[in-house]
């Protein structure tokens, strides 16, 4: 179910976020925001970026940011669902000028990150993992 507020955030609450934050897309300039808090599944961010993606307010010439931060569900990703993830952040690229930041917090899911963005990469996107929001959103700048 989504949970539309005022403003330009969109919140997507699952039954696994019930007692979590939610993972939630906001435009900021031309950048798709996702913020991916607490527990959820792959299912749910993919839904999430495919409501962002068909969002009227989406951005001309969209880049791709996560924010997994505060993500309690990186640690619990097989290989296999990070490299899926990855093929199909690859398969949607077009939509937002395949460019992707990934921002994240401890050695694990910086690791896991790298490897969906080689995977991402090897379908055409341009991908990198940042442990810095600033330097990530600079990246995509360019």
């Amino acid at each position: 179910m989504a949970l539309v507020c005022d403003g330009p955030t969109h919140l997507l609450r699952t039954p696994s976020a019930i007692d979590d934050m939610p993972v939630a897309y906001e435009f900021d300039d031309h950048v798709i925001l996702l913020r991916l808090v607490g527990k959820y599944t792959t299912s749910d961010l993919k839904s999430l970026l495919l409501d962002a993606l068909d969002d009227a307010r989406l951005p001309e010439r969209p880049v791709l940011l996560f924010d997994l931060r505060e993500s309690q569900s990186l640690q619990d990703r097989t290989a296999d669902e990070v490299r899926d993830m990855g093929r199909f952040l690859a398969s949607q690229g077009r939509r937002f000028g395949n460019r992707l930041a990934m921002v994240t917090a401890g050695d694990l899911a910086f690791g896991l990150m790298r490897l969906g963005a080689v995977t991402a990469e090897t379908g055409g996107l341009a991908a990198e993992v940042f442990r810095d929001m600033g330097a990530a959103k600079e990246w995509l700048k360019h």
